[in-house]
């Protein structure tokens, strides 16, 4: 369960948001966390996580307001941009 709880943090799934996803998808991520331990193709697809309510910084990945229009932090941009670019 810890390594599905990590698992839904690097999806951007936040820490109260886990308990309102449905299980159908912890046992779906099981079987597929299962058959590559074994080295098989899963038969079954992942479902879409739901998008988070709230956005993350493009440029640092920290919480931003709801309320936002680009989710940005001012001092993240320059940096943000530069890895765009490259």
């Amino acid at each position: 369960m810890e390594e599905f709880i990590g698992w839904l943090g690097g999806q951007g799934v936040r820490q109260s948001e886990v308990m309102t996803l449905s299980m159908d998808l912890y046992i779906k991520w099981l079987v597929v966390r299962a058959c590559e331990e074994e080295g098989e193709e899963p038969e079954i697809e992942m479902p879409q996580i739901p998008a988070s309510t709230q956005p993350r910084c493009l440029g640092c990945g920290q919480w931003m307001p709801r309320k936002i229009a680009v989710p940005l932090h001012p001092s993240c941009a320059r940096l943000y941009f530069q890895r765009q670019a490259a």
